[in-house]
């Protein structure tokens, strides 16, 4: 961000325009340039001077509407609800993911070798070894968050499915990225920086998918 300068964007701004974006479109764009600056000492390559030389509201009007505000106004969701939902999913990501992603793949693996070796056997066979050997192995891997054991794969696959909507609760919660963006994230997507001061700061790389005016 440190190469944006006043020039750059008026270049910027003279695109928008002969793109014919409307002055709503070209305000929601620029405010994001202006919340960089913003923010410019938690960056480590900072936009060095204000946006285009001056404010957003000298720039552009203001949005349409009854009273001219740019906020979001959606129904912010109250802190009662909020709190306790974010704390769990956190909680669950954080101290149980490893674990259930751990007899998960222990049990395919598992399953996958004995397969192998079964080939010929008959398939009451298979069915018969194969859910002694889940039942071995979800008794062997503790759950101590949940209050009866998740004997079977199916409870290892309830867990899967409970892990994943907290991964979703919690990457969009402290990401921002929209619903669309979160189903486009793939493996290995987190990007980490050192932020200095002993401080990380971490990047979610995404496909960026939104309405375009």
């Amino acid at each position: 961000f440190a190469e944006v300068d006043a020039e750059l964007c008026d270049d910027f701004l003279r695109s928008l325009k002969k793109a014919r974006k409307t002055d709503d479109r070209i305000r929601t764009i620029l405010s994001a340039i202006y919340r960089l600056w913003e923010y410019s000492e938690a960056l480590s390559e900072p936009i060095r001077e204000i946006p285009f030389g001056r404010p957003l509201e000298k720039l552009v009007k203001k949005r349409s509407g009854k009273d001219g505000m740019s906020e979001n106004r959606t129904p912010v969701i109250p802190e009662a609800i909020y709190g306790p939902l974010m704390a769990t999913a956190l909680d669950y990501v954080l101290n149980y993911g490893a674990t259930i992603i751990a007899a998960r793949n222990e049990l395919r693996s598992a399953w996958e070798r004995e397969s192998r070796r079964l080939t010929t056997r008959s398939r009451t066979t298979k069915y018969r070894v194969l859910t002694k050997l889940t039942e071995e192995i979800t008794d062997r891997v503790r759950a101590p968050w949940l209050s009866e054991s998740w004997r079977g794969q199916n409870g290892i696959f309830r867990e899967l499915q409970q892990l994943r909507r907290a991964c979703i609760i919690v990457t969009l919660a402290y990401s921002g990225i929209r619903s669309s963006e979160l189903l486009s994230l793939e493996a290995r997507c987190c990007v980490n920086e050192d932020a200095g001061g002993g401080r990380v700061r971490h990047y979610v790389n995404t496909t960026v998918r939104k309405h375009r005016g």
